[in-house]
């Protein structure tokens, strides 16, 4: 049950405390077939213990998540400390649903942070592993190569 949503020009926020902004790149992979027109919801994970709300990220008018596509969302939430892991998954039932997701990063721009995510892997009932949901660790960009997901 996903209340929150996510536009590239909107908002979602709690009331109660002092939210601060995030931004969320996503990088689908460039490979046949790796787009997805499925629901994709994702929530940050912090350091402080806290999680964000599950959001719906919207992409309006157009095919949402395309091949070799950066989608860009922003956000107001409260500060959750430095993003440690990410959840992300989608409601898609088809094949057609399938999707190769390279990678997200996450920004907090009042923080000046930058956080890395990589996936390279489908999130399918179809390919791969058959699982739409992944939780991704932040990378150590001193231990990891981050060239496939280049945003």
């Amino acid at each position: 049950n996903y209340q929150n949503s996510m536009k590239g020009t909107g908002s979602a926020s709690r009331l109660t405390e002092e939210c601060i902004s995030y931004i969320i790149k996503i990088k689908t992979g460039e490979i046949l077939d790796a787009g997805t027109s499925a629901n994709v919801f994702i929530r940050l994970l912090g350091s402080k213990g806290r999680q964000t709300s599950m959001m719906r990220l919207e992409v309006t008018n157009r095919r949402r998540f395309e091949s070799g596509s950066v989608e860009t969302f922003s956000f107001e939430d409260p500060d959750i400390g430095d993003v440690e892991m990410i959840e992300i998954e989608h409601n898609g039932d088809t094949l057609a649903d399938s999707w190769f997701l390279d990678g997200v990063i996450v920004e907090m721009p009042t923080k000046g942070r930058i956080f890395y995510f990589v996936c390279n892997d489908w999130l399918s009932k179809y390919k791969g592993d058959r699982r739409t949901k992944r939780i991704l660790k932040v990378q150590d960009l001193n231990k990891t190569s981050f060239r496939s997901c280049k945003i």
